[in-house]
């Protein structure tokens, strides 16, 4: 899709957006554009703090409806263009009674992560500055010789933008948290469904070769390669290449059996579901609920090795035997 737009976390067509963006939406009889609406639902959320008309809860809970209406009509607009929320093309085998994933690989899940990490470092060093011009600004008071009176009236004041800030980074964390488990649980479901053995993923010619007994070791690692996609099928090489290499291993001996076989074989059959790929994601999450963390000196030496952490992640999920299906660019 080229000239595209995110609309309420929906990739979408500029028409679409310009559609969106151009209506009127009424909250307690106001008129509001879509920047209005997105910003009731991010205070509502805790990402940004209230002010003005967005400080009444009920006027953003109603933002937030609007917004979370408008995002399910996108992902059904996309839907009938052969498209997921993310603006790319449908695979045949997620339409239909099959459940549609919200990424077409895992990488995807890291990527929604970081996107949210990115987000709330803008908060939280928002949040920082203006609590540390805060503070600032009551130390010169205090040197400026207030009277009695005046000291009380400036430690109110003060004491009441520390319990903002506070409330503040509070909201900040839990909306986060909330976040990424929503995103943590959309990641499960796919793995869930990627890693479930499914009969209808057995392929008949390639069992036919796996019980043929004809196959060697590059045969049977190419099948490997060829079947990445479909672990049914990687479990089913998996036994395959188990069964030879314990005849291999009886016949000649541990020290001069396959090790492309003893590893291939050791591969597929660790084969788990999903955990590995999860504990990427949890990893992710850990390091960052750190660079939000109230103590800001530990929040920012976390924030310099973020991006060195993430790509690691990242590009763990490359190396892992089975690889959901990928659109073509």
């Amino acid at each position: 899709m080229s000239n595209t737009y995110t609309i309420a976390g929906v990739v979408v067509d500029g028409n679409t957006a310009y559609e969106c963006k151009k209506k009127t939406y009424i909250v307690q009889g106001m008129s509001l554009d879509w920047s209005m609406v997105e910003q009731g639902n991010d205070v509502l959320k805790g990402m940004v703090k209230p002010y003005g008309f967005f400080k009444d809860a009920e006027f953003c809970q109603r933002c937030s409806e609007i917004y979370s209406s408008v995002q399910s009509k996108l992902i059904t607009h996309n839907e009938s263009q052969g498209l997921n929320a993310s603006g790319e093309p449908l695979r045949e085998k997620e339409r239909g009674n099959v459940k549609i994933m919200r990424h077409n690989n895992f990488k995807g899940y890291l990527e929604d992560a970081k996107k949210i990490y990115e987000k709330a470092r803008v908060e939280y060093e928002r949040l920082q500055d203006e609590w540390d011009a805060t503070q600032e600004e009551y130390n010169r008071i205090q040197r400026d010789g207030l009277t009695e009176r005046g000291k009380v009236i400036a430690r109110g004041q003060y004491m009441q933008y520390e319990d903002e800030y506070k409330q503040g980074m509070a909201n900040l964390e839990q909306s986060v948290k909330t976040q990424l488990a929503e995103v943590r649980k959309a990641m499960k479901e796919h793995t869930d469904e990627f890693y479930r053995a499914d009969p209808s993923k057995l392929d008949a010619n390639t069992m036919a070769l796996l019980n043929s007994g004809i196959l060697t070791t590059d045969e049977l690692i190419y099948l490997t390669e060829q079947n990445r996609s479909n672990v049914t099928m990687l479990r089913m090489i998996g036994v395959k290449a188990k069964e030879n290499y314990d005849k291999l291993r009886e016949k000649k001996g541990t020290l001069y059996a396959d090790t492309n076989l003893a590893a291939l074989q050791m591969e597929l059959n660790r084969l788990g579901g999903g955990e590995e790929e999860l504990g990427a994601f949890d990893a992710v999450t850990e390091r960052i609920m750190s660079c939000i963390h109230k103590d800001n000196s530990y929040a920012n030496a976390h924030v310099k090795t973020f991006e060195t952490t993430f790509s690691g992640y990242y590009d763990l999920m490359d190396k892992m035997i089975a690889q959901p299906e990928v659109s073509a660019e």
